[in-house]
């Protein structure tokens, strides 16, 4: 077996089944499957252990498979550490609970490091929306090929790595295959207390102990978007987590040259999900809106967000404010973007 699948999954009772079926259904077998289930409050448990209890005793498939249970739900960046904690393979990739694969994902991923002995296999994705079936396939590039630290005439690896990130597919750690070597002997993981951009953090970390890179220009991996995803998932603790997430960032970009797109899209996002959580959480019905607009606000004019916020102007052109009215207006906050318009005027 070449290839450890990790699989977190939490409250993912509609999704998992179809998760896991797209690993046993793979076109090879070089594979092992590590199921980690976060302590679920539904029934994901119960249909993880019906779908594998048949495979636990298939003398094919018992040595494959292994299934870890938290006790208690301790988070996706626990639940991939602990994954990363049980893989034997040579390589391993994170495959998400309410996601699945194309039947030659692994294959796919495989031949391209047989054929480039690469650090880092790249694959593209596709983002499904559950509710229209609208299949979004965008690519970053359009062919695929393969980057060395000695590239000269083709794309060199901080190119690649400033272009991928714009375009996300540095900033997820999905259809990827990553080697265990590198990240056993160089200590990597997850911070089990930043929540936000947490794939990129561990792809930077990784990404400076590498040497080859190779991206296909495949789609392999399909992922979910629905209303139960984590980025549509109210967060009551989204200041705090936010606090955690821009320490590591600052710790981050000390280590690296992030360059103005990335911070742009870095700012976009965390200002999205501020928007989201922090001004439209009914949940909190005691809050009137100005009290959560003004938290809003007191949070935003923090460091690093501040100057990260700094960095585009809401004119600019179809960048971060363009791209924010769009959102405001698809998702009826047309209100909070013209007040957060008038607060980026006023600083």
């Amino acid at each position: 077996m070449k290839v450890s699948v990790i699989v977190t999954a939490y409250n993912k009772e509609n999704y998992i089944r179809k998760c896991l079926e797209s690993v046993i259904n793979q076109d090879c077998n070089d594979w092992e499957l590590i199921i980690v289930e976060d302590g679920s409050t539904d029934n994901t448990k119960e249909v993880i252990q019906q779908f594998v209890m048949p495979y636990l005793e298939n003398i094919i498939y018992k040595d494959r498979i292994k299934l870890v249970l938290h006790s208690e739900n301790k988070g996706l960046n626990a639940a991939r550490n602990t994954g990363l904690e049980n893989v034997s393979c040579e390589f391993f990739t994170f495959l998400d609970g309410d996601d699945y694969y194309e039947p030659n994902a692994i294959s796919t991923l495989l031949n391209a490091y047989y054929k480039t002995n690469a650090d880092l296999v790249i694959g593209e994705f596709t983002n499904v929306d559950e509710k229209t079936g609208e299949r979004d396939r965008r690519s970053i590039f359009d062919k695929s090929f393969v980057i060395t630290e000695n590239a000269t005439k083709k794309m060199t690896k901080v190119a690649f790595f400033n272009q991928s990130m714009n375009k996300q597919r540095l900033v997820n750690t999905v259809a990827k295959i990553f080697k265990t070597a590198i990240v056993k002997e160089n200590n990597l993981f997850f911070d089990p207390k930043v929540r936000d951009f947490d794939d990129m953090y561990f792809n930077l970390e990784y990404y400076r102990h590498i040497k080859t890179v190779v991206y296909i220009h495949k789609h392999i991996y399909n992922r979910r978007w629905h209303m139960q995803s984590m980025v549509n998932q109210f967060r009551p603790n989204i200041y705090k987590e936010m606090s955690n997430s821009l320490k590591e960032y600052k710790r981050l970009r000390e280590k690296y040259n992030f360059n103005p797109e990335l911070e742009k899209h870095l700012a976009f996002h965390m200002i999205v999900i501020l928007l989201k959580n922090g001004i439209e959480d009914n949940k909190n019905p005691e809050k009137t809106l100005k009290q959560k607009i003004d938290k809003f606000y007191r949070f935003l004019n923090r460091e690093p967000l501040r100057e990260m916020w700094n960095c585009f102007t809401v004119k600019d052109g179809n960048t971060f404010g363009t791209k924010l009215k769009v959102w405001a207006i698809k998702n009826h906050k047309l209100y909070q973007y013209y007040k957060l318009k008038d607060f980026k005027n006023k600083i």
